[in-house]
């Protein structure tokens, strides 16, 4: 799935901020951050200002995305750049915004903020992608317990590209709820699907069937990656990256 599995090559990226409202789902040293985007933490997922998949006011399938912009010109650490809209037949398609100082920032030297977007289609936002930063505390033990086990779960092991460092990723599918979390972490925790792995990434979306999210999102289908949720464990085998 390209919005999560291949995060660390696409330059814009995004995730995530926000889990509050459902029923039941749901090491390093920091750098100092040199962008203007990191002057303040910004949004951050302990806010509660609406139910998920709701973000800020930003609900997707409901909220315009003009009604959106607005809405993130008035939050605190919202970086929008200049080319950071984009536009097709005189509608926005996407808006894109940095915020503070990445989750995952060891996975590169580039990592120095984090880089979110809005998808639209017919004037309304779809998709909300969001990255956390530093500041933004969850695991995925907490996710579980605040909201329940995911519909879905499946593992890669990343290899490094360049200047980046090799990367463990677990990512829970929860289409129903309208949601897909990521949890990314340095090598040493491969293998590892336990409650300490902290979310890095969230992408919010209307709420669909597993199926309708991969028919719709995701390639293909049925994933021979997916895996029903067994609890957290060690010894996982990882998915072949794509």
């Amino acid at each position: 799935m390209k919005d999560l599995v291949r995060i660390r090559k696409i330059p814009f990226l995004v995730l995530l901020a926000l889990l509050t409202g459902l029923p039941a789902l749901g090491g390093c040293q920091e750098r100092s951050p040199s962008s203007p985007a990191s002057v303040e933490p910004g949004p951050t997922i302990a806010a509660k200002p609406c139910p998920l998949p709701c973000w800020y006011g930003i609900t997707p399938g409901k909220t315009s995305i003009e009604e959106s912009l607005n809405i993130l010109k008035t939050l605190p650490g919202v970086y929008i750049p200049d080319k950071g809209i984009k536009e097709s037949g005189g509608r926005i398609k996407e808006i894109y915004w940095r915020g503070g100082y990445p989750k995952i920032w060891w996975y590169s030297s580039k990592r120095i903020i984090t880089r979110n977007r809005l998808v639209a289609e017919e004037g309304v936002v779809t998709r909300i992608v969001l990255e956390l930063a530093v500041t933004d505390t969850l695991s995925l033990g907490e996710v579980v317990e605040r909201y329940g086990p995911p519909e879905g779960y499946k593992t890669y092991y990343i290899l490094p590209i360049e200047d980046e460092a090799a990367e463990w990723s677990v990512i829970f599918f929860c289409p129903q709820q309208g949601m897909t979390i990521e949890a990314a972490a340095p090598r040493e925790r491969y293998g590892d699907v336990t409650a300490d792995l902290e979310v890095t990434r969230l992408i919010l979306y209307v709420p669909i069937t597993m199926e309708e999210y991969y028919r719709r999102i995701d390639r293909p289908y049925p994933d021979p990656c997916l895996k029903e949720w067994q609890g957290f464990h060690r010894g996982e085998k990882p998915c072949p990256a794509p």
